[in-house]
Protein backbone atom coordinates (compact mmCIF):
# COMPACT_ATOMS: atom_id res chain seq x y z
CA UNK A 1 0.00 0.00 0.00
CA UNK A 2 1.27 3.08 -0.99
CA UNK A 3 -1.53 6.19 0.46
CA UNK A 4 -4.41 6.01 1.47
CA UNK A 5 -7.35 8.75 1.35
CA UNK A 6 -10.75 9.47 2.96
CA UNK A 7 -13.63 10.36 0.71
CA UNK A 8 -17.42 10.74 1.09
CA UNK A 9 -19.45 12.19 3.47
CA UNK A 10 -17.40 11.78 6.00
CA UNK A 11 -15.05 14.50 4.59
CA UNK A 12 -17.80 17.01 3.58
CA UNK A 13 -17.94 19.85 5.87
CA UNK A 14 -21.77 20.62 5.70
CA UNK A 15 -23.06 16.77 6.77
CA UNK A 16 -23.62 16.37 10.15
CA UNK A 17 -21.82 13.45 11.58
CA UNK A 18 -24.20 10.34 12.76
CA UNK A 19 -23.44 7.12 13.56
CA UNK A 20 -24.78 5.98 10.25
CA UNK A 21 -22.39 7.39 8.41
CA UNK A 22 -20.51 4.81 6.29
CA UNK A 23 -16.12 5.02 5.99
CA UNK A 24 -15.45 5.52 2.28
CA UNK A 25 -11.27 4.58 2.11
CA UNK A 26 -9.34 4.07 -1.04
CA UNK A 27 -5.78 2.53 -1.42
CA UNK A 28 -3.66 3.39 -3.45
CA UNK A 29 -1.55 0.24 -4.36
CA UNK A 30 1.00 -0.76 -7.08
CA UNK A 31 -1.29 -3.76 -8.69
CA UNK A 32 -5.20 -4.34 -7.88
CA UNK A 33 -5.21 -8.49 -9.24
CA UNK A 34 -3.51 -9.93 -5.35
CA UNK A 35 -6.07 -7.59 -3.43
CA UNK A 36 -8.67 -8.73 -5.81
CA UNK A 37 -7.68 -12.79 -5.43
CA UNK A 38 -7.26 -12.91 -2.26
CA UNK A 39 -9.88 -11.10 0.09
CA UNK A 40 -8.42 -12.27 3.62
CA UNK A 41 -6.40 -8.77 3.83
CA UNK A 42 -10.21 -7.63 4.77
CA UNK A 43 -10.63 -9.59 7.44
CA UNK A 44 -8.24 -7.30 10.03
CA UNK A 45 -11.51 -4.73 10.01
CA UNK A 46 -14.08 -7.18 11.49
CA UNK A 47 -16.01 -9.99 10.80
CA UNK A 48 -18.57 -8.79 7.70
CA UNK A 49 -22.23 -10.28 7.48
CA UNK A 50 -23.09 -8.37 4.16
CA UNK A 51 -20.63 -7.99 0.92
CA UNK A 52 -21.19 -6.43 -2.46
CA UNK A 53 -18.50 -6.24 -4.96
CA UNK A 54 -17.94 -3.79 -8.17
CA UNK A 55 -18.40 -7.01 -10.43
CA UNK A 56 -21.44 -8.10 -8.58
CA UNK A 57 -24.34 -8.83 -10.74
CA UNK A 58 -27.45 -5.86 -9.98
CA UNK A 59 -24.74 -4.18 -7.74
CA UNK A 60 -23.19 -0.57 -7.61
CA UNK A 61 -20.88 -1.88 -10.13
CA UNK A 62 -24.05 -2.31 -12.56
CA UNK A 63 -25.55 1.19 -11.00
CA UNK A 64 -22.62 3.39 -12.00
CA UNK A 65 -21.26 1.70 -14.99
CA UNK A 66 -18.45 0.79 -13.08
CA UNK A 67 -17.93 -3.30 -14.64
CA UNK A 68 -14.79 -2.68 -16.23
CA UNK A 69 -11.03 -1.71 -15.65
CA UNK A 70 -10.81 -3.57 -12.97
CA UNK A 71 -6.80 -4.12 -13.43
CA UNK A 72 -7.17 0.30 -12.72
CA UNK A 73 -9.45 0.40 -9.82
CA UNK A 74 -11.93 -2.43 -7.17
CA UNK A 75 -13.70 -1.80 -4.46
CA UNK A 76 -16.11 -3.70 -1.89
CA UNK A 77 -18.81 -2.17 0.33
CA UNK A 78 -18.86 -4.13 3.76
CA UNK A 79 -21.51 -4.21 6.65
CA UNK A 80 -20.05 -5.28 9.69
CA UNK A 81 -21.33 -7.86 12.93
CA UNK A 82 -21.19 -4.61 14.88
CA UNK A 83 -23.45 -2.30 12.66
CA UNK A 84 -20.18 -0.34 10.92
CA UNK A 85 -19.87 0.16 7.33
CA UNK A 86 -16.62 0.34 5.53
CA UNK A 87 -16.73 0.94 0.95
CA UNK A 88 -12.83 0.68 0.42
CA UNK A 89 -11.16 0.13 -2.76
CA UNK A 90 -7.98 -0.14 -4.43
CA UNK A 91 -6.33 1.86 -7.41
CA UNK A 92 -3.50 2.02 -8.87
CA UNK A 93 -0.92 5.22 -8.86
CA UNK A 94 -2.11 5.66 -12.33
CA UNK A 95 -5.86 5.17 -11.91
CA UNK A 96 -5.33 7.67 -8.81
CA UNK A 97 -3.77 10.11 -10.93
CA UNK A 98 -6.20 10.16 -13.66
CA UNK A 99 -8.91 11.12 -11.03
CA UNK A 100 -11.81 9.89 -13.07
CA UNK A 101 -13.86 9.15 -10.23
CA UNK A 102 -12.52 11.28 -7.63
CA UNK A 103 -14.30 14.36 -6.85
CA UNK A 104 -13.59 17.68 -4.02
CA UNK A 105 -14.36 15.06 -1.15
CA UNK A 106 -10.68 14.04 -0.41
CA UNK A 107 -8.69 13.86 2.39
CA UNK A 108 -5.47 12.50 2.68
CA UNK A 109 -4.52 9.58 5.51
CA UNK A 110 -1.24 8.26 4.58
CA UNK A 111 0.94 9.06 1.69
CA UNK A 112 4.25 7.01 2.22
CA UNK A 113 4.75 7.29 -1.65
CA UNK A 114 4.04 11.01 -1.86
CA UNK A 115 1.83 10.41 -4.66
CA UNK A 116 -1.51 12.32 -3.57
CA UNK A 117 -2.70 15.20 -5.23
CA UNK A 118 -2.33 18.38 -3.24
CA UNK A 119 -5.69 19.57 -3.14
CA UNK A 120 -7.33 21.97 -0.71
CA UNK A 121 -9.74 21.03 2.27
CA UNK A 122 -12.57 18.78 1.22
CA UNK A 123 -15.87 20.51 -0.35
CA UNK A 124 -19.19 19.30 -1.53
CA UNK A 125 -19.43 21.85 -4.43
CA UNK A 126 -18.86 19.38 -7.31
CA UNK A 127 -22.12 18.23 -6.02
CA UNK A 128 -23.98 21.74 -6.08
CA UNK A 129 -27.55 21.93 -8.14
CA UNK A 130 -26.55 23.42 -11.29
CA UNK A 131 -28.88 26.23 -12.85
CA UNK A 132 -30.65 24.88 -15.55
CA UNK A 133 -30.89 26.43 -19.22
CA UNK A 134 -34.29 27.48 -20.39
CA UNK A 135 -34.78 24.30 -22.73
CA UNK A 136 -33.72 21.70 -19.66
CA UNK A 137 -36.27 23.32 -17.77
CA UNK A 138 -39.11 23.14 -20.48
CA UNK A 139 -38.45 19.56 -20.79
CA UNK A 140 -38.65 18.68 -17.00
CA UNK A 141 -42.26 20.31 -17.03
CA UNK A 142 -43.03 18.83 -20.54
CA UNK A 143 -41.89 15.14 -19.51
CA UNK A 144 -43.64 15.26 -15.74
CA UNK A 145 -46.90 15.97 -17.67
CA UNK A 146 -46.88 13.71 -20.48
CA UNK A 147 -45.52 10.85 -18.19
CA UNK A 148 -48.88 11.28 -15.77
CA UNK A 149 -51.20 10.37 -18.77
CA UNK A 150 -49.11 6.99 -18.56
CA UNK A 151 -50.14 6.71 -14.94
CA UNK A 152 -53.55 7.60 -15.42
CA UNK A 153 -53.66 4.86 -17.94
CA UNK A 154 -52.14 2.67 -16.01
CA UNK A 155 -54.62 3.60 -13.00
CA UNK A 156 -57.28 2.96 -15.19
CA UNK A 157 -56.33 -0.14 -16.62
CA UNK A 158 -56.03 -1.64 -12.82
CA UNK A 159 -52.09 -2.14 -13.77
CA UNK A 160 -50.88 -0.71 -11.27
CA UNK A 161 -47.57 -1.59 -11.28
CA UNK A 162 -47.14 0.00 -14.41
CA UNK A 163 -48.77 3.01 -13.12
CA UNK A 164 -46.78 2.93 -9.44
CA UNK A 165 -43.35 2.57 -11.87
CA UNK A 166 -43.78 4.64 -13.79
CA UNK A 167 -44.90 7.47 -11.48
CA UNK A 168 -42.20 6.74 -9.30
CA UNK A 169 -39.19 6.79 -12.41
CA UNK A 170 -40.39 9.27 -14.49
CA UNK A 171 -43.16 12.13 -13.04
CA UNK A 172 -41.92 11.93 -9.48
CA UNK A 173 -38.50 12.32 -10.60
CA UNK A 174 -39.15 15.30 -12.99
CA UNK A 175 -40.43 16.68 -9.91
CA UNK A 176 -37.23 16.35 -7.62
CA UNK A 177 -35.60 17.74 -10.52
CA UNK A 178 -37.47 20.82 -10.35
CA UNK A 179 -37.05 20.99 -6.30
CA UNK A 180 -33.71 21.14 -6.79
CA UNK A 181 -33.87 23.56 -9.11
CA UNK A 182 -36.18 25.99 -6.92
CA UNK A 183 -34.00 24.59 -3.89
CA UNK A 184 -30.91 26.29 -6.10
CA UNK A 185 -32.78 29.27 -6.95
CA UNK A 186 -33.14 30.07 -3.47
CA UNK A 187 -29.47 29.24 -2.54
CA UNK A 188 -27.70 31.32 -5.48
CA UNK A 189 -26.59 27.83 -6.44
CA UNK A 190 -24.51 27.38 -3.44
CA UNK A 191 -26.14 24.11 -1.72
CA UNK A 192 -26.00 20.17 -2.58
CA UNK A 193 -29.38 17.99 -1.91
CA UNK A 194 -27.69 15.32 -0.69
CA UNK A 195 -27.76 11.78 -2.77
CA UNK A 196 -30.90 11.27 -3.91
CA UNK A 197 -31.96 14.33 -2.17
CA UNK A 198 -32.06 13.31 0.96
CA UNK A 199 -31.23 16.91 1.87
CA UNK A 200 -34.86 18.46 0.68
CA UNK A 201 -36.56 18.45 4.40
CA UNK A 202 -33.66 20.91 5.11
CA UNK A 203 -34.35 23.39 2.17
CA UNK A 204 -37.75 23.51 1.58
CA UNK A 205 -39.31 24.90 5.11
CA UNK A 206 -42.80 22.61 5.94
CA UNK A 207 -41.55 19.55 4.39
CA UNK A 208 -42.21 16.54 6.45
CA UNK A 209 -40.94 12.55 5.31
CA UNK A 210 -44.18 11.76 4.49
CA UNK A 211 -43.91 13.89 1.49
CA UNK A 212 -42.58 12.06 -0.71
Amino acid sequence: MLAAYLKGSRTNPNVSKDIYQDYDIMYVVKETESFRKDLSWLDIFGRVILKQEQDDDFGYGDRFGLRSHYEETYSWLLLFEDGNRLDIGVETVEAMRKGSHRNKLFLPLLDKADCLPKLPPPTDEDFHVKKPAERKFHGCCNEFFWSLCDVTKGILRDELPFAMTTYYTQAHHMMEVMLEWYIGSMTDYSVSCGKLNKYFKRYLPGITSMTF
